[in-house]
C-alpha cells in the first residue's frame, strides 16, 4: 500500500469484526449485530487517527505518547491527548470487566 493512496480496505474489516467476534469468540451460531451504541461486547468507537500513526511510525512509540518534540503541531497535539483518553477508557472498560468476572484485583494491572 503506498501511504499517498486512501486505504478503503480498512472499513471493511473494521465492520467485520463485532460479527467475526461473536462468531469466533462467543461461538453464537448466526450472530445478529445489533447497533454499536446498544452493544454490550462494543468497548469503544475508536476515531481514525491516520496522521498520528504515521509519526508515532516515525517517532517509535504508540499514538496516544506522542509530544511535540515528536513532530506533532497544533490540532495534532490535542488529537494526541484525545487518543490518549481514548485508549485509557478502553482500558478501564477492560480492567472492569477482568474484575466483574472475578479475574481478580484489576488494580494490581497498570
Amino acid at each position: 500500500m503506498h501511504l499517498s493512496y486512501p486505504d478503503y480496505s480498512l472499513p471493511r474489516c473494521v465492520e467485520a469484526l463485532p460479527t467475526e467476534y461473536r462468531a469466533s469468540i462467543l461461538r453464537e451460531a448466526q450472530p445478529d449485530q445489533p447497533p454499536v451504541d446498544v452493544d454490550e461486547h462494543c468497548l469503544a468507537t475508536l476515531k481514525g487517527h491516520q496522521f498520528l500513526l504515521e509519526i508515532a511510525d516515525i517517532a517509535g512509540k504508540p499514538m496516544f505518547m506522542l509530544k511535540p518534540g515528536d513532530g506533532l503541531m497544533g490540532c495534532h497535539t490535542r488529537q494526541s491527548i484525545d487518543c490518549y483518553q481514548e485508549f485509557n477508557a478502553i482500558r478501564t472498560k477492560i480492567l472492569s470487566r477482568i474484575g466483574a468476572a472475578g479475574a481478580g484485583s484489576a488494580s494490581a494491572v497498570h
